[in-house]
């Protein structure tokens, strides 16, 4: 697979003509459904498929090979005894059970509503006091670098910044500078000086100066660092990747991105004091207190203002919310996206420029763990991506001192840290079953689909699975699509050219004019894919189509109700993220140990 033209010229994509071998995870013809509340005349239902069905029978009562006819609910069906065990017999169904019949049994996580403690004011964005200076700003960053620029665009936004204004004025008349006149308008400044000096006082200017007096995000720590090293950072992993940033513009987003918070704080107060680090901006646990505290979050926030209010960004911005899916895999979407290869590769040194933001303004061990992990694929070993790292830590330090001030970046030490699947599930026999499923869709296989009944949870453990130490996943090139807010556009293979691991989020709502694109990604896709539906879609039943697509790669994801032992995980897992997230939080296990929530419902019951 290509590597967003790393190495060797990649060779155009073979097609096959038929869909290869794949490894068979399996033999089921149909979903089965944990069902509550369910009898028929032989005992309690267990479980339900379209045509099949296993009851707690009555110990004798069911023999092998036996044709019964059994009522369920008010249902007079005619079956066939294909199996007997100790507590439970099954049996096959002549007729169909009813679609709707199984879904008002489903046995499913409670799932709490989000239920807002305010609104955020989007009028408010329209009348920020600050649009225009940030609209300065932008328009720099978008000009420095482009080696068309005028003076006339640079004097133009200079002239809305009135410390950067004088930042230029102060170094155009400096005792080295001056002649024979004061200079006293931005465009004789900048003639004076020269494009060369102006971009060295605009760079100071945007990421340092402007962070110095942001009252708004007070407890973010290190925040006057924050944006220098992020642009270092995105620099130096577009170059090894190869990803060209026109315009500097995917730079430029990914670091004005904490405007989104600025405008929050501005809105309620008590947000700025979780915005305490580069971790915590980025976490899954802000998205929701944010959702919880004004009913929206900061993907919400600067897609308003940068798209709608500033119009900027606009071919690039879905690339930022991919950035943060593949951070946090069950984040929710709240609007709907298009595909685009330069997006997704956008997404990918986005999703590795955070991880090292994180792992270096932070020091958080997961996200460089992390990391050096992905950056094995690009050649580097452990030392050399330690070295690649402290170099683009040594240049932030230089450019810092340049500008004169004391303060420093430190250099980093190794991550210590491990990812397994284990950690999500705990050790018990469903999760035996579904690691060696996984493992072999590791060895040898191509093709998984994931089905869930708790999606946060099972994109959690979607996320352990692709960062597992010991699966090739944990260091392939990979994007993440989110099929719920997929607008009916194309789905073009040749999107996926700069990856290894496809993860289909949510297929079950992939928009039905997408299938046949998505059926020849699926079948012609050289690397690997993984996709995950939700067991309430019962896709075997409203979906046929792309059921009997990836009925033989179909692994369910524990349940809950199968081992308590995976619930208590679950919730002990979650409680530890909230309380690195917030020691305001006051949830404890004894609060859950009563009904079977979902995830989310344990992060809106102890951030609310």
């Amino acid at each position: 697979m290509g590597l967003f033209g790393f190495g060797s010229k990649k060779k155009e994509q073979e097609r096959p003509s038929a869909p290869e071998q794949r490894l068979q995870l399996n033999r089921r013809k149909e979903d089965r459904y944990l069902v509550k509340e369910l009898n028929t005349n032989y005992g309690e239902v267990i479980d339900v498929a379209k045509t099949g069905i296993a009851v707690m029978a009555k110990s004798g009562s069911l023999d092998v090979g036996d044709f019964v006819d059994l009522k369920l609910q008010e249902m007079q069906l005619e079956a066939s005894v294909s199996a007997v065990q100790t507590k439970r017999s099954a049996l096959t169904l002549q007729q169909a059970v009813p679609q709707e019949l199984i879904q008002n049994h489903l046995l499913l996580p409670q799932d709490l509503p989000l239920t807002p403690k305010g609104s955020f004011n989007k009028d408010d964005i329209f009348h920020d006091k600050d649009i225009e200076i940030n609209r300065a700003i932008i328009n720099l960053m978008l000009e420095i670098d482009d080696p068309n620029t005028t003076i006339e665009k640079f004097q133009e936004s200079i002239e809305s910044l009135p410390k950067l204004k004088e930042m230029l004025l102060k170094r155009a008349n400096s005792i080295e500078k001056a002649r024979a006149a004061r200079v006293e308008d931005v465009k004789s400044a900048i003639t004076r000086l020269g494009f060369e000096e102006v971009r060295e006082i605009v760079y100071e200017y945007i990421n340092y100066d402007i962070n110095l007096s942001n009252t708004r995000l007070s407890n973010f720590k290190d925040f006057d660092l924050y944006t220098i090293l992020l642009n270092h950072i995105f620099k130096k992993f577009a170059s090894l990747l190869h990803f060209n940033d026109l315009k500097s513009e995917g730079r430029s987003l990914l670091s004005m991105s904490y405007i989104g918070a600025v405008l929050m704080s501005k809105e309620k107060d008590e947000l700025s004091s979780y915005y305490k680090g580069a971790k915590e901006l980025f976490s899954l646990e802000m998205r929701l207190k944010e959702k919880i505290e004004l009913d929206i979050d900061l993907l919400d926030v600067c897609r308003l203002y940068f798209l709608e209010t500033l119009g900027v960004f606009r071919y690039i911005y879905d690339g930022f919310v991919l950035a943060h899916l593949l951070l946090t895999p069950s984040l929710e979407i709240h609007f709907p996206i298009t595909l685009s290869e330069r997006k997704l590769k956008f997404a990918y040194v986005s999703y590795l420029t955070i991880l090292a933001q994180k792992f270096i303004l932070a020091k958080d061990p997961v996200s460089g763990h992390m990391l050096f992990n992905r950056l094995r694929r690009y050649g580097l070993s452990l030392q050399e991506a330690k070295e690649f790292l402290d170099g683009i830590i040594e240049n932030v330090n230089l450019q810092l001192a340049k500008i004169g001030t004391e303060k420093r970046v430190a250099h980093i030490d190794y991550p210590s840290y491990s990812f397994t699947i284990e950690a999500a599930l705990g050790k018990n026999i469903y999760s035996e079953y579904f690691i060696g499923k996984i493992a072999a869709v590791n060895k040898e296989g191509k093709r998984v689909a994931l089905r869930y009944e708790d999606s946060y949870y099972a994109h959690k453990v979607l996320e352990a699975i692709v960062q597992n130490d010991s699966y090739a996943f944990r260091s392939m090139p990979y994007c993440i699509v989110p099929c719920e807010a997929l607008v009916d556009e194309d789905l073009s293979l040749d999107q996926f050219s700069s990856f290894d691991l496809v993860v289909f989020r949510n297929i079950d709502q992939l928009p039905k004019v997408l299938f046949n694109d998505f059926k020849k990604v699926w079948n012609d896709f050289e690397g690997k894919i993984i996709l995950t539906y939700a067991k309430e879609s019962m896709i075997d039943f409203s979906d046929e189509q792309l059921f009997g697509l990836i009925r033989e790669v179909v692994v369910d994801v524990p349940s809950y109700f199968q081992s308590p032992s995976i619930y208590l995980k679950m919730v002990q897992n979650t409680l530890s993220e909230i309380k690195r997230f917030s020691e305001k939080a006051s949830c404890d296990l004894e609060d859950f140990k009563e009904g079977i929530l979902t995830q989310r419902s344990v992060y809106l019951r102890c951030l609310g």
